[in-house]
């Protein structure tokens, strides 16, 4: 690589619905994206999707297991200078707590918030001392109950617990992170936010001075106006 080397960003959960639309989002911009999902052939329609002049590099990943993030993150740093990552990974399996899955809770669990802790030191590494900007894409259910959604709920609660505690370790020190919290996010009509939305405000913080960090962002469509149910009392 001749000159100035390029900043490689990397996208987690890339073709997930969130994850696809920061990619086009970020396509043909000054970075080179490493695009990271577990299936090979989803991730390959994206990226010849994107186009040659997106300068994306598929990477077969389960963020779960360390030793996949490790190869992802040696990929990373061999197209550029590491310094930017999103984490759109995410699943939800719908549940009642009398009848769900406790399998598909823990894999609910291993996705939605310990891949972030998995992923983040890892990039952290990567940075160096450089230092680096990440967001998290969260959800604004962390905040509110319903029937059928506890434990992915829990999860995102406790992705914004972990997000506060990702700031205070030293490793981090050099890292802005945000934690991006979306209302509901969908294709279609109706109050609710597209995935354009979202990517647009994950470009708008990528882009932000070094010296500005912000910590939580909440989005939602200024149609919803659905009450939510009340918390309960202590």
């Amino acid at each position: 690589m001749s000159g100035r080397a390029r900043t490689v960003l990397i996208l987690t959960g890339a073709t997930g619905l969130v994850g696809r639309a920061v990619a086009r989002r970020l396509a043909g911009t000054e970075r080179t994206l490493v695009l990271a999902a577990r299936r090979p052939a989803t991730l390959e329609a994206l990226v010849a999707d994107l186009g040659p002049e997106a300068r994306a590099h598929p990477v077969v990943c389960d963020v779960t297991r360390p030793p996949q993030v490790e190869a992802l993150m040696d990929t990373a740093r061999t197209l550029g200078t590491v310094a930017q990552w999103v984490h759109a990974t995410g699943l939800e399996v719908a549940g009642d707590l009398d009848q769900g899955s406790v399998e598909a809770w823990r894999e609910m669990l291993e996705v939605n918030l310990l891949s972030a802790a998995t992923v983040g030191r890892a990039f952290a590494a990567a940075c160096g001392r450089r230092g680096g900007t990440a967001v998290w894409i969260g959800s604004r259910r962390s905040s509110w109950a319903s029937p059928g959604d506890a434990v992915y709920a829990a999860s995102k609660a406790a992705l914004s617990s972990l997000a506060a505690s990702f700031r205070a370790e030293p490793f981090a020190a050099r890292l802005r992170l945000t934690l991006l919290e979306p209302a509901v996010v969908a294709e279609g009509r109706g109050a609710v936010l597209r995935p354009d939305d979202v990517a647009a405000a994950v470009a708008w913080l990528l882009d932000l001075p070094r010296a500005v960090e912000v910590t939580l962002l909440r989005l939602r469509h200024p149609g919803d106006r659905r009450p939510r149910p009340p918390r309960p009392r202590a």
